[in-house]
Parts: C-alpha cells; structure tokens; sequence
C-alpha cells in the first residue's frame, strides 16, 4: 500500500511539474549569460576525449561544473544547438531542466517522507517546493542547468546518508581513523591548491597536476575509511555511495558544500552526536569551495574586493539576503533576475536596517524556542546554513540577491511549512488546503515562465518591476538594438533603435559604464542614417557618449579600445576624417585584430585621398574576415585608385565569388578588362 501512495504521489508531482513549467519548454536562449555559455562555443559539442577534458578543466563563463557541460554534451548530441537564441533549437535544452524539476520534486518528496513520516505532509512538501515561482528562474533559464542537476544528486546523496546511518551504532567506536579523517580533510584542498595556478587562458582551463588530483583523491578517500572503520559493522556501501553523490553534486555546482553541516544537523534531529561520518562531505566540500572560487576570481572583474565591498556592507547584504528569501518565499511576486548591488549600501536603507533587526530578533527567537521547537529551530538553521554560501560573503557577481539561490536552502522551509499545516489541521483538510494551495503557486508559476519566453519579454518584464535597474536597462537596450540590425523593415528597425535608445540613456543616467555609453554611440550613429533633420545632432551626441566612455574606461582602468573605435566613427561621420584617423589607428594599436577597426580606417583614408594606405588598412580588415564581401569591395576600390588593375580584377573576382551579382564589382570588371 505505501508503495503504491508512493508511486501516485510521485506521478501527480511529475503531472504537475510539467503543467506548470510546460511554458519554458516553447522558450529560446536569452542573452543572460545564455549566449557566453552556449553560443560560439565548440568544445561541449562533442563527446570526444577533448570535449570531456575541456569539459572537466574549464570555469568558462562561470563556476566549476564539469558535470553540467557534459549535460549540455549529451543534450547537443540528442538535440543539437544552433548559433542563435531561437526557441526551436533550445527546446531540448529546456525539457531536460524541467525534467530534472520534476525529479528533484520526487527526491524532496522522498526526503520529506523519511522526515516528516507520512505520505500526506511530504506530498504538499514536495509540492509547495516544485511549483513555487521561484523555482523558475533556475528550471526555465538554460544557463542554469547547474541547479535543477546538482540539487537532485545532493538529495540523493542525504537519502543514501539516512539509509547507511540506519545501519550504523549511534557513535564512533574509536577515535584514531578520525584523526586521519580530520587531516586527510585538512591537506585535501592545501594539496588541491598547491597543483594549479588557477584557470588561464581564453577558455579559462585550470592546469591540473596528476599528482595533485590523485593526491586530492587519496585524502577524500582514506577519510570514507577511517570513517566506515569508526562504525564497525555498519555497512559502508551507502556511505561511499553517500559520498560519491555528494561528489558528483559538487561537479555540477559547487553550492552544496556546506552538506556536512546539514549531516550534522539531522543527526541531532535524531539525538544522535557524531562528527567523524561528516569528514569525507568537509574535504570535497572544501575543495570545490576552493575550485569554485578561484574559478570565478579569474573572471573579468567578477569577484568584489574588501575595499569595493566592506565587511559591514557584507553583513548587511547577509542579512537582507536571509530576509529575501523568506519574504519571497511568502509573497512571490515581482520576481526578476538580476538584483542589483546597490552603489550605496548603507545601513540607513530602510531595506538594510530592517533586514538587520529581523535578523537578531529571529534570532533571539530561536534561541529561546529552541528546547521547546526544536525541529523548528532546527528546519530554520539548515535553512541558514544552506543559503550561506550564496549570501554576499564571498561576493561574486552584481547580484544583491538572486531568486535562484533559493532553489536548495527553502526545500527545509517547505518542510516545515507542511509539517506546520498538518498540525495544525487534520490530515485530511490539511491535504486539500496544501494542494490548493499548490495549485495557486502553480500558476503564478506558470505565468513567471512566459516572462523568460525570449530576451525581450525577460527585460521588458524586469524593467516595468524595476525601472531604476542599470543591468535590465542595458540588457534590454542591447536586445532591441540586436533586434534593429536583424530587421530589414525601415519603421521596425528605427523603432526599435529609439527605443534601445532611450533604455541606454536611462542605463547611463544610473550608473556610467563604457561598454553601455559606446552601444549607445553607435544607436546613435545608426539612427543619424535615417534621420537627416537631426543627423549632425545624433553625430555629435555620439562623440560625446564616446568621450564619456573614454573618460569612464579610465577612471575604472579598463580598456579603452572600443570606445576609441567610436569615437573614430563619430569623427569621420562628422567629417573630421584626419582626427578619426588619429583615433582609429589608438584604437588598432590596443586591437590589432580589429577587423572592423581596419575596414573603418581604409575608409577614412580613401576619403582623404590616400588609396595605397587605404589598400593596405582594406588589406588587414580582409585578412581577418575574408568573408566579408563588402570590404573586399572597398579594397577593390582603393587598388583601382591607386593604379593596381590587376589586383583590383582580382578583388573584383572574388566579390562576385561571395556576392554574386555585385552590381559595383561586375561594372568595374568590365572597366578593368577582366569582364
């Protein structure tokens, strides 16, 4: 009979999971990390001997995960991904998260079901936690994938725990393997550490040392020894089945590090004291705490310094972000995915005070229930000690919060919320409220998942929340700006450069970056074309939005390059083809593998009446993209200028190779006598 409850629970919370997430699965990419990750990049779409090394040596665009890239891998084998964000081709991509979604909810069914007891109360568990709203940023988002996979190997990993500490004495027999444990948990990471120098690189590959993996394998595995042999008698398959999951969680993300602690907790549940089973979750937990930081120090400005983000400004971002995940636990509404860091945070924000005071009174209220509901208190801690490492400590990222990190640390709330209901109702009506009350979440569920639907609707979802938002701003900006240069229809295309316009100005007003001014110089630019009445207006607004770039590249001390590039545009739009010069050759001198710099400044130079140098600008942009038929065309022009027929001929041929048709190359041909 429980095996058959069992097993209609399970189905309703596969049904329902896919009804509520059923929207993600008509989605495409967004250019939220998505692109970076997934597009132009050749090294997970194959499952050769390379990829799997790349794969297991990379913190490309984000953290270590290994194991989520050979997800991708497998889903690109079955599936395979185009170079766009359209929907069809991610399709696949999405019904492996949300399938993963589902399975997740049966393994929080199961969990909930050995703690709680019954079949009821875990159902409504398992079911408040998969259809919560806030479970969609992490299911309908492609690039995070490193959730919904490594959440259901942490729980298989706690249910195998469970099952192995049934077979085990309640304490350690002996005290000496737990040394060894304690120092193999100790050297595994210093070990760890001492064989890489961090990830380099374009791809960012850590440069792992044999000795020092398999040095860090001997430590994780003589502490599951010394641990088993502290337990004799029990029988150590589930501890090291235990810990291999708990391994593989890890490979897929790195959040679940602090499991020890949690090991530690339900032992107490269960009036157990042992530490010494904990020590093998410590050394890999360390590890790829180790891993994941170094991996996300060699991002570009993604790790905050102490002297950019203080210890109090910390605290205070701890603080709020324990509250946030509450709150919105409660009151789901208005979610949106990124949550800036705000440029001034302060305690006297209202946000933070509050969130401080909170704090310390829930605080001093769990000190005081914590005799008299301490499965409570104890649901509350685990809560506490899941988030940490998402709380702003080791801040990585723009983000203040982020409704995705809730994704593991409220599966303890949803546990006692249920168990809350069902005492305080009978089982029966507690059962009715909780699947109402699942249903209801399902839908805003359902309704969140359409936002993520594609770039557009994703930003101008965040936007219409969070106008004062510089990253959605500026996001949505470059989604309609892309979607300008895809569109041949006069009206759409100046439509959406107005209106990627005036989403890069409110960005600039709110936080000045150079990459953000120099987008907005080329809109700029563009819409000088199809505006002649306020064309030398746009030109000139455009170098000015160049030289705040500049200004800010150097104030931030970041590379100027691109704002030079535009600048140079705007000179020579403006007819100041000698200063555009000056400022395209700054730009080639940082960038010489600029093609579009070199195309540009053969321009300029043809304009100025020097077509050999032209030529040979022409020559360097065509080296780098020889494809490109427009240029080729350009050169072609240059060389005829210049008194070179034959290799004017040439570059005419090879135009109408790539353009056929070229009304300009087969005219010149004749001109040429290569006709």
């Amino acid at each position: 009979m429980a095996a058959w409850k069992t097993l209609v629970a399970c189905a309703l919370l596969v049904a329902a999971t896919l009804w509520a997430f059923a929207p993600a699965l008509d989605a495409g990419l967004v250019n939220w990390d998505d692109a970076p990750l997934l597009l132009g990049n050749p090294h997970f779409r194959a499952l050769g001997a390379a990829n799997v090394s790349w794969c297991f040596t990379t913190n490309h665009a984000g953290p270590y995960q290994p194991l989520t890239w050979l997800s991708y891998a497998l889903d690109h084998a079955l599936w395979p991904l185009g170079e766009t964000l359209a929907a069809p081709q991610a399709r696949g991509f999405h019904l492996t998260n949300v399938a993963l979604h589902a399975l997740n909810a049966c393994a929080v069914f199961a969990l909930a079901r050995r703690l709680l007891g019954g079949h009821a109360v875990a159902f409504v568990a398992a079911l408040v936690f998969a259809l919560h709203p806030l479970r969609v940023e992490s299911v309908a988002w492609v690039t995070e994938r490193r959730d919904v996979l490594y959440t259901g190997l942490l729980l298989a990993s706690v249910l195998a725990w469970l099952r192995w500490r049934d077979t085990c004495g309640d304490a350690p027999a002996a005290r000496g393997p737990a040394i060894v444990a304690a120092l193999a948990a100790c050297a595994a990471p210093i070990v760890l550490l001492a064989s890489t120098s961090g990830p380099s690189g374009e791809w960012l590959r850590f440069e792992f040392e044999p000795w020092g993996v398999a040095a860090a394998l001997l430590a994780l595995g003589s502490s599951v020894v010394a641990s088993l042999r502290a337990f004799p008698g029990s029988r150590g398959r589930w501890l090291a089945l235990s810990v291999a999951l708990f391994t593989l969680s890890l490979l897929a993300k790195a959040s679940g590090m602090t499991l020890a602690l949690v090991l530690v907790g339900l032992d107490l549940l269960q009036g157990r004291r042992s530490w010494v089973d904990k020590l093998p979750y410590l050394a890999a937990g360390v590890i790829a705490g180790a891993l994941a930081y170094m991996g996300q120090a060699a991002q570009p400005q993604a790790v905050a310094s102490w002297d950019d983000h203080t210890l109090g400004e910390r605290l205070l971002q701890a603080c709020y972000g324990l509250v946030f995940y509450v709150r919105t636990s409660l009151w789901p509404s208005r979610l949106v995915p990124i949550h800036e860091v705000p440029a001034d945070l302060s305690h006297s924000d209202p946000r933070f005070w509050s969130a401080v005071v909170l704090v310390l009174v829930a605080t001093a209220a769990l000190v005081t229930l914590r005799t008299r509901f301490p499965r409570a208190v104890l649901a509350v801690v685990l809560y506490v000690v899941l988030v940490g490492p998402m709380l702003g400590l080791a801040q990585c990222g723009p983000q203040l919060v982020a409704d995705r990190y809730s994704y593991v640390p409220t599966i303890p709330l949803a546990l006692l919320g249920a168990a809350f209901l069902f005492r305080m109702f009978e089982p029966r009506n507690a059962l009715f409220c909780g699947s109402l009350l699942g249903l209801g979440l399902g839908v805003l569920a359902r309704e969140q998942a359409r936002v993520w639907r594609e770039s557009e609707t994703l930003w101008n979802w965040t936007v219409s929340v969070a106008p004062r938002n510089a990253l959605a701003q500026t996001a949505l900006a470059e989604t309609l700006k892309e979607r300008a240069f895809a569109t041949s229809e006069p009206g759409d295309r100046r439509e959406s450069f107005e209106r990627a316009l005036r989403a890069y100005e409110v960005a600039l007003e709110l936080e000045t970056v150079p990459r953000t001014a120099c987008n907005a110089a080329v809109v700029q630019l563009e819409l000088a074309q199809v505006d002649a009445a306020g064309a030398l207006e746009r030109r000139a607004r455009a170098l000015e939005l160049a030289r705040l770039a500049l200004a800010a590249s150097e104030r931030e001390n970041q590379s100027p390059a691109q704002a030079r590039l535009v600048a140079g545009l705007a000179l020579y739009h403006l007819g100041r083809a000698g200063e555009a010069v000056s400022e395209l050759q700054l730009h080639l001198d940082l960038e010489p593998a600029s093609a579009i710099g070199w195309s540009h400044l053969g321009l300029v130079l043809a304009e100025l009446g020097r077509p050999r140098d032209a030529s040979t600008a022409f020559a360097r942009a065509v080296a780098l993209r020889p494809s490109d038929a427009a240029v080729r065309w350009q050169w072609a022009r240059a060389l005829e200028r210049s008194g070179d027929a034959r290799a004017a001929r040439e570059q005419c041929v090879e135009v109408l190779r790539l353009a056929p048709g070229h009304a300009g190359a087969s005219e010149a041909l004749e001109r040429l006598g290569g006709g």
